[in-house]
């Protein structure tokens, strides 16, 4: 059974209360879409309602759940340039969010170990693991962005759901991803991939 500290879920009693306020504040802007200045301007008042630091991406999918249109790709940007500045590991995070199924494979192996690395330090843990929830959400808003090709779009939700098995069982990722890698479906859409590091790679 895994402990609470297994879960990579950052805990937050006001998360609904947050998302009410994301959305009142929406109401009073009332624009036609969501970039860079509207999450700019969201993330202002939440600190000073909530001392909480939401990332551009995480607060543009609550919006986009309720159908709002959002300006991806000036998103994307303000989201990386947000997260350079606060978070360790950001080159893999980067290729996480971004990066082609090859270089998002390779980081998970990397972030997986500097999770673990992290158990001790409950600070800069909370800090890693609300970044992993940020990359699965931008993931998902790739996922579901038309400007995007078909092959982006089918890569964004792989890596998706690669976060919300990471998110829900982390000490399970090394085997599930290994599996999944090696699963007929999977080299069928996206080919074969040489992990550094994996368990795969080690045996062969």
């Amino acid at each position: 059974m895994q402990s609470d500290q297994d879960k990579l879920h950052p805990e937050s009693d006001s998360n609904q209360a947050i998302q009410k306020v994301i959305h009142e504040i929406f109401g009073e802007l009332l624009p036609e879409s969501i970039g860079k200045e509207e999450v700019e301007l969201i993330q202002q008042r939440l600190y000073r309602a909530f001392r909480t630091d939401r990332s551009p991406a995480a607060i543009a999918r609550v919006l986009a759940d309720q159908g709002s249109a959002c300006r991806h790709p000036e998103i994307l940007e303000c989201d990386a340039q947000w997260r350079a500045k606060k978070f360790l590991y950001v080159k893999e995070f980067e290729a996480l969010v971004r990066g082609p199924l090859q270089e998002a494979a390779n980081a998970f192996v990397v972030l997986e170990q500097a999770r673990k690395g992290l158990c001790s330090k409950p600070n800069e843990l909370r800090q890693f693991l609300q970044a992993a929830q940020d990359a699965r959400q931008e993931r998902l808003l790739m996922s579901k962005n038309k400007l995007q090709d078909d092959r982006a779009r089918e890569e964004a939700a792989e890596v998706a759901e690669w976060l919300r098995v990471w998110l829900g069982s982390p000490g399970l990722i090394s085997d599930w991803l290994d599996l999944r890698l090696g699963a007929s479906d999977f080299v069928e859409r996206f080919g074969v991939l040489d992990v550094q590091g994996s368990k795969r790679d080690t045996l062969s």
